[in-house]
């Protein structure tokens, strides 16, 4: 289930934000960018900033009628302190 991995990612990052420390996450596939920027955000002062290495850049809304299908940073860029600039 799609939002339930999404809610557990979101959860531990908050977890782990809420105790002062900074994760660093690598790896994954298209569904690990956005749950973990909406678990952070809430905790952070200031913008977070986003380093993404990918053949492209994940960017659109949607893509083959899949919300997270190469779209995860077009989604948490919505976040409102993970701007895209």
């Amino acid at each position: 289930n799609l939002e339930k991995s999404f809610d557990q990612i979101s959860q531990a990052m908050s977890f782990v934000a809420e105790k002062g420390v900074m994760p660093i996450v690598l790896g994954g596939d298209h569904s690990i960018g956005f749950p973990t920027i909406r678990g952070l955000a809430p905790n952070m002062d200031g913008n977070i900033g986003i380093i993404h290495f990918d053949r492209h850049v994940d960017t659109q809304e949607t893509d083959l009628d899949e919300r997270m299908h190469t779209t995860p940073w077009f989604h948490a860029t919505n976040i409102k302190n993970a701007p895209a600039t």
